[in-house]
């Protein structure tokens, strides 16, 4: 008969007497092992299974169609970097320091737009880059490209 898992002879657990001394903050105790934590070799596994995936609705798609589709038509072209290079207020903008901040601060949260609403060098950005965008975005619809 072969041996197994029980067959095998009991092994008693070590009973660790003293507790190590646990380092201070900052301190680095050299007796401890530090765990690395590696990636696993088949790393492009998608994070959510196919099973578990819910599809997006219609409305969702063309929702995210339409999305996709202002963001391409709003890239920036040499048009649009020309009609900035002429407005000499816009040009400055972009060399202020906290109208920088400003517009860094809301790409990263549109909410934070609030903030600066009482700001007029900010909103002056907003209204100037917002013209330029707009006048683009009829273009685009003039031309009949943009759905």
């Amino acid at each position: 008969m072969k041996k197994g898992f029980f067959s095998n002879k009991l092994v008693k657990p070590k009973v660790i007497t003293k507790v190590p001394d646990a380092p201070k903050p900052g301190e680095f105790n050299s007796d401890e092992e530090i765990i690395h934590v590696k990636a696993s070799k088949n790393s492009e596994k998608k994070a959510i299974p196919d099973f578990l995936k819910i599809e997006p609705s219609e409305e969702e798609k063309k929702y995210q169609k339409y999305k996709e589709d202002l963001i391409e038509k709003l890239k920036p072209t040499p048009d649009m970097i020309a009609n900035i290079s002429k407005d000499d207020q816009l040009v400055n903008s972009f060399n202020d320091l906290e109208i920088m901040k400003a517009v860094e601060d809301v790409a990263k949260n549109p909410q934070n737009f609030k903030k600066y609403s009482n700001n007029p060098k900010v909103m002056a950005f907003y209204s100037a880059m917002g013209k330029i965008a707009g006048e683009k975005l009829e273009k685009e619809g003039k031309k009949g490209s943009f759905t």
